[in-house]
């Protein structure tokens, strides 16, 4: 009988600092480490996702079918009937807004390769038509260009294309 006293003696004083240490147990931290602060997480539905085309590009300084994958793939096509990429990358899109005329802009990073073969980077800046049909970009291979470098006549990395 000592031996039951005993138990339900030492259960009463460790019952307590038991469930203590389940409510004093830290919470996980916040999503900061996980999400950086001004960090975007594109949408599946973001405005850049799709199969964008211009008959009237020619590789290799652009491409007449682009794709761009909501999971960050981009794909670039020789032509437009061609279902193998010419050109392959992964696009980050770290930025995103609306201006006041409602293009929406984005800015990506894009690291790419030509037929499998490491080839470099870009810092793309995008620019989408408020009805969503069509797509401006033009590139930097150093740094992400300004909007007011988004001119067909005065930049060379200038391409537009057309939502298929």
């Amino acid at each position: 009988m000592n031996a039951k006293r005993g138990s339900a003696r030492l259960l009463h004083l460790l019952l307590p600092l038991l469930l203590a240490g389940c409510l004093t147990t830290p919470s996980p931290p916040p999503n900061r480490l996980l999400v950086p602060e001004n960090f975007l997480a594109p949408a599946a539905t973001e405005e850049l996702f799709g199969t964008w085309v211009n008959p009237e590009l020619r590789p290799p300084t652009f491409y007449p079918k682009l794709i761009n994958h909501p999971w960050g793939l981009t794909e670039m096509f020789g032509s437009l009937a061609d279902e193998i990429y010419d050109w392959r990358g992964t696009s980050t899109i770290v930025e995103k807004w609306t201006d006041a005329e409602g293009y929406v802009w984005y800015r990506e990073f894009v690291r790419c390769s030509l037929k499998n073969f490491y080839s470099g980077h870009g810092f793309y800046l995008d620019r989408i038509s408020p009805d969503g049909k069509t797509l401006e970009c033009i590139y930097g291979n150093l740094a992400w260009p300004d909007g007011s470098e988004m001119d067909p006549a005065t930049n060379g990395t200038y391409a537009k294309y057309r939502r298929q």
